[in-house]
């Protein structure tokens, strides 16, 4: 009977660890997750930089679109970047919705380009650029803050994604080549809720997206937000160097 009762009792405890164990994983996968990784972006002068990326993965227990649902899975909600100015050894760092998928140094400033994912931007979650879901950053270095660019200021340079716009687990914790970064993103092209292309448009008439027309109808109906770029206040003009 002793034994009986010290079995029962390690049993218990055993349960009860368990039962602590899952609620310890289940919160840390609620509370979401940070995934880190490098790239080796090429800039369109031959160099390359090394840039350090994160993507926050936020846990939901119902994802994916109305015809085909998940359950318990990991959404990607946030992008980080951060590298150093090849010029002026500056620490220059970014944070946004949006996925980047382009980052040069034209006339030593700095400038981004982040597009959206589908669904959220079809549903009006995100702001649009111009009518497309691509938003153009410039570094302002005296202010240490990144500006939205109208299209009129865009450098003709920056004109081809060289970051990854898709993120595999698998590639957690390491380098990306440029080799690579090109693959994934031509794979990227074209699929569907991707409103990615590799050749970063700057209007709605570049934009080589087969369902652009289906995009813009989505926009006119069920967009409630506005067009960020026409409140942008006017930049002067980079140089708009090949």
């Amino acid at each position: 009977m002793g034994l009986f009762n010290t079995c029962r009792q390690e049993m218990k405890k055993l349960i009860w660890l368990f039962a602590v164990m899952i609620s310890i994983g289940f919160g840390m996968a609620i509370a979401g997750h940070w995934d880190d990784w490098k790239e080796e972006v090429a800039l369109h002068d031959g160099r390359a930089l090394l840039v350090e990326r994160s993507l926050y993965l936020e846990f939901k227990l119902i994802c994916g679109d109305g015809g085909s649902p998940s359950t318990f899975c990991n959404v990607p909600t946030t992008h980080k970047i951060s590298f150093k100015h090849p010029d002026t050894r500056e620490e220059i760092y970014w944070k946004g919705d949006f996925s980047p998928v382009a980052l040069e140094i034209i006339g030593r400033v700095p400038y981004l380009v982040a597009v959206g994912t589908g669904v959220p931007v079809a549903m009006g979650v995100y702001p649009v650029c111009n009518g497309i879901p691509y938003l153009y950053y410039r570094y302002n270095q005296g202010a240490a803050r990144w500006e939205l660019l109208k299209e009129s200021a865009i450098p003709k340079s920056l004109a081809r994604a060289n970051m990854a716009y898709s993120y595999e687990r698998e590639n957690k914790g390491r380098l990306l080549s440029r080799a690579e970064i090109a693959r994934y993103n031509q794979d990227q092209e074209g699929r569907l809720l991707s409103w990615f292309v590799v050749n970063t448009p700057k209007n709605f008439h570049e934009w080589t997206f087969y369902g652009k027309w289906d995009f813009a109808d989505s926009q006119r109906r069920m967009y409630k937000g506005k067009d960020v770029c026409k409140d942008i206040k006017p930049l002067p003009d980079p140089e708009m160097e090949e």
